[in-house]
C-alpha cells in the first residue's frame, strides 16, 4: 500500500509487461509493473494505492526469489523515466 498519496491523483490504473524469464530459484517468472487505487479498511485517508506485478509460477515461501522485488522497482523507475540504480 502506498502512504500519503493525494487521492485525486490516484484515479487510474497502469499495467506494463516487462517480459518473462527465470528466477534465481529457476522458476518461470512473468515480470510486470502495476499501480492502481485501492484502500484498505481502517487505513488513513491518504493511504491509497497498490504497486506490484511479478508472477512466479510455483512461487512459495520455500523458494524465495529475493531479486525479483528489486527488478520490479527498477522496471517501475524505467517506466517513469527515473534513473536506475548503478
Amino acid at each position: 500500500m502506498l502512504k500519503n498519496q493525494i487521492p485525486q491523483n490516484m484515479n487510474y490504473m497502469i499495467l506494463v509487461y516487462f517480459g518473462e524469464g527465470k528466477t534465481e530459484a529457476d522458476q518461470k517468472v512473468k515480470r510486470s509493473f502495476y499501480i492502481f487505487p485501492k484502500r484498505l479498511a481502517n487505513s488513513g485517508p491518504k493511504d491509497i494505492g497498490v504497486i506490484g506485478g511479478t508472477f512466479i509460477e510455483g512461487g512459495n515461501p520455500n523458494t524465495p526469489n529475493l531479486k525479483e522485488f528489486n527488478l520490479l522497482v527498477e522496471g517501475a523507475k524505467e517506466f517513469y523515466g527515473l534513473p536506475r540504480a548503478s
